[in-house]
């Protein structure tokens, strides 16, 4: 199964003071004695000092001694580009990472850079977030790559709606996307609840029967006192389809230009610059599918988008990246 498991997100991190959420590590005490190196000055308040002015300099091995939780705390704090080493350490290793995208979804879609208790409280809400379905269901957690605010995802490249996903898996097979951001002020943007495929979908006689009052229910249980949004389908179907019609004309430009550097080709080159085309007129052909299917089930996704059961949409609403979302209320 592709993803990540909810078990490998280890560490905990925890709250600050309000005073200090802009500045989380700070509160970090005893920094002297974690070095590896001492300073040699007679004040230790200078030396700790120095340390905070310039620690986003160091090499990842300097904070061996620290937690994870005092690592990131520094990240959040440092308003400069970290050594190397330290910034791969958020790129490679999935709970560092999982923060990382926390932050930058809040950037991504409010344009802020969040509380550090915001993202305390996301970063455990997302390691215990379950389905309730029993054992035959498992869940995988997947996000954008790099600082995407949507896309392809990292692990199992489904195209996400946006930052994160939940990817359900009934009985190993992945049968479900839940795809979602978490923004500015403790907001879940719920912008994808989607099957990995359109039959043999026997799994759904396990699940209620309104799929979406569901799934907004499991967040209301696992993220409390956050706000959720859901994403309005005409919205969502109107930016998929001009990604989608981006994508075509970027495959026509493509072809265009090969055609006319084959004049100037030699056999070999011919050969090649063909089967360029060829890849690309088969792009072409999968982008028409997906645009045909999307037409034609536009008037299903707006619905299911805008049923939510027992749930009322407010006219509420929260626009970000083309996309409409609109506030649930019980």
């Amino acid at each position: 199964m592709k993803g990540i498991d909810q078990s490998v997100l280890i560490g905990e991190l925890h709250k600050v003071p309000l005073p200090h959420q802009k500045n989380p590590a700070k509160t970090i005490v005893n920094v002297l004695e974690k070095l590896p190196l001492r300073r040699t000055s007679v004040s230790p308040e200078k030396d700790v000092a120095a340390f905070f002015e310039d620690y986003h300099r160091l090499p990842l091995e300097v904070f061996e001694k620290f937690s994870f939780d005092e690592v990131c705390k520094l990240k959040h704090s440092s308003s400069h580009y970290m050594y190397k080493t330290f910034e791969n350490l958020f790129e490679q290793i999935a709970n560092y990472e999982v923060v990382r995208k926390i932050q930058s979804s809040i950037w991504r879609w409010g344009y802020q850079q969040g509380t550090w208790n915001e993202i305390v409280d996301t970063y455990n809400n997302i390691r215990r977030f379950s389905l309730d379905l029993g054992p035959d269901f498992e869940i995988r957690l997947d996000y954008s790559a790099g600082f995407n605010e949507c896309g392809r995802s990292k692990y199992s490249r489904t195209f996400l709606d946006g930052v994160f996903a939940f990817l359900v898996y009934y009985k190993k097979k992945h049968v479900m996307t839940i795809g979602f951001s978490v923004t500015k002020g403790r907001r879940i943007l719920i912008q994808q609840v989607q099957l990995a495929h359109r039959t043999r979908n026997r799994f759904l006689y396990k699940f209620p029967t309104n799929r979406m009052e569901f799934v907004i229910n499991q967040f209301l249980t696992y993220f409390p006192k956050y706000k959720l949004s859901v994403v309005d389908g005409q919205t969502l179907i109107q930016k998929n389809m001009s990604s989608l019609v981006a994508a075509l004309q970027s495959e026509n430009r493509l072809i265009t230009s090969a055609k006319e550097n084959l004049p100037f080709l030699d056999k070999e080159g011919r050969i090649q610059e063909n089967k360029h085309i060829h890849r690309c007129m088969y792009i072409q052909n999968k982008i028409n599918e997906h645009l045909a299917h999307m037409k034609s089930d536009q008037e299903r996704i707006e619905k299911f988008y805008g049923n939510t059961g027992s749930f009322i949409l407010t006219s509420s609403s929260f626009k970000a990246n083309q996309l409409d979302h609109y506030q649930v209320a019980a």
